[in-house]
């Protein structure tokens, strides 16, 4: 074999490679967005910040996959642009989604945090980054920062009622 054979089977190699992680990406690319919110619930499951519950979606709400800790929550929402098969995935921290008939009285005390996602393939193995960032994550991985950061946003939450309404007692 000369050596431009051997150029030539790798670049096949990982032009192949390249074509089967886009197809992976097309076909199972929905499955992974609920594997990563199926992770995020199973991490979080029975589990509390102080006297403060973690809850999976535990009423209906115009956006139904949120994980909730007491007024705030991460809401996952995803959205498929019409005839085209890529997905728009996006968590977003701010308070929880309103039930039926409900409202709040003021407004945030901090304003939202909106990640915008990319999923990606490589080598058969997904991973997932903020497009404000150039960190991937494994699902896995993503799964608890995902819920760290609500703890974060939770704090900052409770921490920007304090300092707005300082007779309460949160």
């Amino acid at each position: 074999m000369t050596d431009f054979d051997e150029f030539l089977q790798k670049r096949n190699a990982a032009e192949s490679m390249k074509a089967r992680d886009t197809i992976l990406l097309f076909s199972d690319a929905g499955k992974e967005w609920q594997r990563l919110k199926d992770r995020v619930r199973e991490i979080t499951d029975g589990k509390s910040l102080g006297a403060e519950k973690f809850e999976w979606s535990s009423y209906p709400a115009p956006y139904p996959d949120f994980l909730k800790l007491k007024d705030v929550a991460a809401t996952f929402i995803v959205t498929v642009a019409a005839g085209i098969p890529a997905q728009n995935f996006r968590i977003v921290f701010a308070r929880r989604p309103l039930r039926a008939n409900e409202m709040w009285v003021d407004d945030e005390p901090i304003p939202a945090k909106t990640w915008l996602l990319n999923l990606e393939a490589t080598n058969g193995i997904f991973y997932w980054s903020q497009k404000q960032s150039a960190v991937k994550w494994t699902t896995e991985g993503f799964a608890g920062y995902i819920a760290q950061q609500l703890v974060e946003y939770y704090e900052a939450y409770t921490a920007a009622l304090k300092a707005k309404y300082p007779w309460v007692n949160f």
